[in-house]
């Protein structure tokens, strides 16, 4: 049941457990809530620990969706961690209702983690809405999808030409720039 609490949405699962937020997300992105009482939605909660090597650690990627029910509408999708790959299309459609794509914003070269250099490309998304809708890199941006309106937080690069320095220890690959939640605000 996905309710109103004191400092945001609640999530109360039949077992008796709750999921809330703790502030972390701006009160304009926070899923709508159709009933005073609340609404019955479809959780889903995954977390994948990824241990890189014995000696030099790993790094954990999680993901939460809540849907108006199995296979319903996407009310929230968020996925966060060190090292995540980009929405596929097939998600954006899920979620907008409408496909996106990809314009470069910003290249750069690094120095990461372990001695290793690359490039970084970060990108920003367009909407194939009617007109297209613009979702900057890294910032709160209301857009209106066929699905609905939702406010959209999408940070997305590419890291390639990856080479190690000499006499370095292995260890991590970089720390994607990659992120994303969406949050329907109204149907």
């Amino acid at each position: 049941m996905l309710h109103s609490g004191a400092s945001g949405p609640i999530v109360t699962f039949d077992g008796g457990g709750e999921l809330a937020w703790t502030g972390d997300l701006p009160r304009e992105a926070q899923p709508y809530i159709k009933s005073t009482t609340g609404d019955r939605v479809q959780a889903d909660y995954q977390e994948h620990e990824i241990v890189v090597c014995p000696f030099c650690g790993g790094y954990t990627t999680q993901a939460l969706e809540i849907r108006d029910g199995e296979g319903g509408k996407v009310r929230f999708h968020e996925q966060s961690g060190v090292v995540l790959p980009n929405l596929s299309d097939a998600e954006v459609l899920d979620i907008f209702g409408a496909s996106a794509s990809m314009v470069a914003i910003c290249s750069f070269h690094a120095v990461g983690p372990s001695c290793t250099t690359f490039d970084r490309t970060e990108y920003e998304h367009v909407l194939a809405t009617t007109p297209a809708q613009t979702i900057p890199n890294a910032s709160w941006t209301a857009v209106n999808s066929p699905n609905g309106t939702y406010q959209v937080f999408w940070v997305s690069s590419v890291e390639t030409n990856f080479q190690s320095l000499p006499n370095c220890a292995d260890g991590p690959a970089p720390a994607t720039d990659t992120g994303f939640v969406a949050a329907l605000t109204a149907p």
